[in-house]
């Protein structure tokens, strides 16, 4: 973004800029920046390294997590098992 001029500190502060909150269309300055935003996202490949990350750490949560999901799949299961008794009951 520098080298395109424009002073942010991360990634995320050209789209939370205030001078945006107002508008109710995005203007040249708006468009310029969001446009200097992806074109910097893009070069460093900014997304797909968040998304692998992300993905990641969903995973470890997932695998540390296991035994609470699979009990509360099973129970939903359960849940809609009954339910479909109930309607068929009527």
């Amino acid at each position: 973004m520098e080298k395109q001029g424009y002073d942010y500190d991360s990634p995320s502060s050209a789209w939370n800029d205030k001078k945006w909150a107002d508008a109710s269309r995005a203007g040249k300055q708006e468009i310029a920046v969001a446009v200097a935003d992806m074109g910097c996202k893009k070069k460093v490949n900014y997304l797909g390294v968040g998304i692998a990350v992300e993905t990641a750490y969903e995973k470890q949560v997932i695998e540390e997590s296991a035994e609470v999901l699979e009990d509360a799949k099973d129970k939903t299961a359960r849940w809609i098992q009954n339910a479909n008794q109930a309607i068929e009951a009527r």
